[in-house]
This record gives structure tokens, sequence and C-alpha cells, in this order.
């Protein structure tokens, strides 16, 4: 459908275009900071660009050699030569390096895995909540000031993510592991450490920003894709709740409108049909990317435990609890966010079911009115003798419209986000394994030999 139509005012097609230009400043940030390798459309026909899929796999090889060197600097006696080797300018710091070390882990090893997710996906060509952006805004053909405002809302933070990630994640990094690449040369491996040391850190600054960018945008992503379906449902739920309502009023809908209660119900699903399309599109990329987000929890949580548990003094052991509480509140509003709209979905079955009564109620409504004063006793035996075989099938067809809608709203296979197996949901023992997991590995790293030296 054609936004701009003549309709529009000066003010809203200003609006229009905005958005667009928004659109396309995003399009090409995501491609600078190598989110993606091409266009939109060029994504969606395969014409990717080879240089840039090639960095991206460059990038992400440092990203694979970082986590081993950050695995390296735990598991290694501080005195060995293998904190030399493995370049580890945070041994000067004892157990906070140790510990930032095993956030490294965490954070790189995370990014990698999400890197790897949309490597692939992109080659798919199935990065649909990415290059699907102007479609998605199209969607929403005349939308209000409101309507406007809600989809861009993370869309304008997005062209600022690089200065974001540089100002409050990298560069404090940077001159952290500046200070105790000087501490370490200092106590341990001489000043010519720092010759060998800088030139690596170019490589760290470069994979830290890179995995930031990734992080930012993941969830942003996520945030973006469920307040457009959001959108998209309380349009739907306006129109179905606006023609339950009249009903119930007994308006006569085909006086107040140019088209009938079926019709207008039927454009209603029409377009929940086409929104619950769009969520399992659009879940073929969430999904996995909260998958990564919760197994990336996982680790985080075997961070903490270690340190907790290790034998180190108490107030080390506060430092571990603002990682926790910072990864959980990103993970969990993303986690929210999925989890929300999923039940906004099968509330929409209240709705349908309200739909049905009001349908079957505007027939009857609908048929006694047509029926003459003379022909009253053929209306009481077959109030469905005096409509036309149009109007018949055109209720049948809502009806059966509704009761498909109301089976597709229940389906567990439209849940957004990660799900168990082949769509079913948590079950108590899914859970036991998980936190399971999480204590079996802290307490493999806690019997570790040289990992937590007091």
């Amino acid at each position: 459908m054609n936004l701009f139509k003549d309709s529009f005012s000066g003010e809203e097609m200003i609006d229009h275009i905005k958005v667009y230009d928004l659109i396309d400043e995003v399009e090409a940030k995501m491609q600078s900071d190598l989110f993606i390798s091409a266009g939109f459309e060029q994504i969606r026909s395969g014409k990717l660009s080879t240089g840039r899929r090639i960095l991206i796999i460059i990038i992400n090889f440092m990203t694979s050699l970082t986590v081993i060197r950050s695995l390296i600097a735990i598991i290694a006696d501080p005195n060995s030569p293998w904190q030399y080797y493995c370049f580890n300018p945070l041994l000067a710091y004892g157990f906070l390096g140790r510990f930032m070390s095993a956030v490294f882990i965490c954070g790189h090893g995370n990014m990698f895995v999400h890197a790897l997710v949309l490597y692939w996906k992109e080659g798919q060509g199935k990065l649909t909540p990415i290059i699907d952006i102007r479609d998605m805004y199209r969607n929403l053909s005349n939308p209000t000031k409101e309507e406007v405002n809600k989809f861009t809302y993370f869309l304008k933070i997005m062209p600022y993510i690089n200065l974001l990630g540089l100002a409050f994640i990298t560069g404090p990094l940077g001159m952290f592991r500046a200070l105790g690449a000087v501490l370490t040369a200092y106590n341990y491996h001489g000043f010519m450490f720092l010759s060998y040391y800088f030139p690596v850190m170019a490589t760290f600054l470069v994979v830290n920003q890179y995995c930031c960018n990734i992080y930012i945008y993941v969830h942003i992503l996520i945030a973006q894709s469920t307040t457009y379906f959001r959108i998209r449902l309380t349009r739907v739920e306006k129109d179905l709740q606006k023609a339950c309502f009249e009903s119930k009023k007994g308006i006569d809908y085909s006086k107040q409108h140019d088209f009938s209660l079926a019709q207008h119900i039927n454009r209603a699903l029409l377009d929940l049909q086409d929104t619950l399309d769009q969520v399992a599109q659009h879940n073929e990329l969430l999904k996995h990317l909260l998958r990564d987000g919760l197994v990336g929890m996982g680790g985080v949580f075997v961070n903490f435990l270690v340190f907790m548990l290790g034998p180190n003094p108490w107030y080390f052991r506060i430092i571990p609890v603002g990682t926790v509480v910072f990864v959980g509140i990103v993970t969990g509003c993303s986690f929210g966010n999925a989890s929300e709209l999923y039940v906004r979905i099968l509330n929409m079955a209240k709705v349908l079911h309200s739909c049905q009564s009001v349908v079957q109620n505007d027939l009857v409504s609908r048929t006694n009115k047509r029926a003459s004063v003379g022909d009253i006793y053929t209306s009481i035996l077959d109030p469905k003798k005096c409509m036309s075989f149009e109007e018949k099938a055109e209720n049948l067809k809502c009806k059966f419209q509704i009761l498909r809608m109301i089976h597709r709203v229940s389906s567990r296979y439209l849940r957004i986000g990660y799900t168990v197996g082949n769509g079913d949901s948590f079950s108590p023992s899914d859970s036991a394994s998980f936190v399971s997991n999480i204590l079996g590995t802290s307490l493999m790293f806690l019997n570790t030999k040289h990992a937590f030296i007091s």
C-alpha cells in the first residue's frame, strides 16, 4: 500500500520522509559497523558484500583468540610463562584481573556466537527483523503520530550505538587494560612487555568495540521487532472490539459504514493473519539470539558463583554482583518483551471468541429485518431463507476465519523467543537441568588447581 496519498497533510508527509531517512541512516550504520555486510535489498536478493563478510570472519577469529587468551589468564599460575605468552595485562590486578578475564570470556564468547548466527542467517537471506524494517513501516498504513513515535523510538538510538559503546565500555576498558599492562610490566615481566602488548591491545579494542555493537544491536533489534508487533496487534484488537461494541449496542453496522459487520471482521482477521505470519518469520532469527542470550546468562552465573564461593575476601565477592544485575536486567528485558508479545497473542483468543457471538447475532438480526411482515412465519421457521447466497457465504467465511484464528493464536509454535525442542515451553526438568549445568560448571572451575589463588 502506498503511504504517500494525496489525503496526507504536509506535516504527515514530512514525518513519513523523516522516518524513511532514519531507516536509510540505520541501514548505512549497520553496514559500517559490520552488523550486516550489505544493504537490505541486497541481502534479500542474495547480493552480499564479499569484502565485508571477510572482515566479519577476521574480526570473529580475533574474538575467538581473545576468549582463549582470557581463559589461559584465569587457569595459568600467576608465575607461569603462559601469562606472558598470552599477553595478559591484568595480572597485576590479582582478583580483579581474574574476574575481568572471566567477564571477557562470557561477553566475547556470547557475542562470537551471536555474530556467527547473524552471518549464517544473512547468507540464507533470513534476517527478516532487519531487512524488513521498511516493509514493517509500510505495513503501518496511515500510522498515527503515537504509532510513528513508538516505531522509531529504538531506531533513533541505532546511529549512536558506536559512540555509546566507545564512551561507556571500550574506552574505559582500554584505559583499564593499559594501566594494567604498565603495572604488570613493572611487577612481573619488565617494560619490554609493553612493546609486545600494545599492538595486541589495538586488536582487543577493535574486538571489544565490535562485540559492544553486536550486544546493543541485538537487544535493540528484539525491542524494535516486538514494538512493531504490539502496534499491529493493538490495531487488530481495536477493530475487533469496535465491532463487538457496536453489535452489543444494537447499531446497524451496514448503515454506519459502507460494508457489513462480517466484512469488517474479515478485514481485521486478514490483518491478524498477516501479523502472525510475520511473527513466525521474525522468530526464525530472534529465537536463536534469545537462546544464545540465555546461554550467556548461564555463563555469567557460573562466573558469579565461582568468585562468590572461591577463597576471596568478602569485599571482592561484591564485585560480581554488578555484572549479574546488569546482564540480568538487559537479558530480562528482551525475554520480557518476547514473553509479553506471546501472552498478547494468546489473549487475542478472548476477543475472537466474542466475535463468534457477534457474527451469529448479526446474522439473526439482519435475517429478521429483511423478512417481510407477510412472511413472518417463514422467517421464524427458517431465518436464513430470506438471505442471499452471497450473504450466507460471507457469514460462513467469517465464522470459519474466526475459528481458524482462534486455533492459530493458541498454537505453541507462535511463541516468539527461545523454546525447548519443537516449540514446547520450559518444563521443571528443563529448568533443573539448566541450573544443574551452572552449578556443575562452577564446581569444576573451583576444583581447578591454579584457578583462584588468593
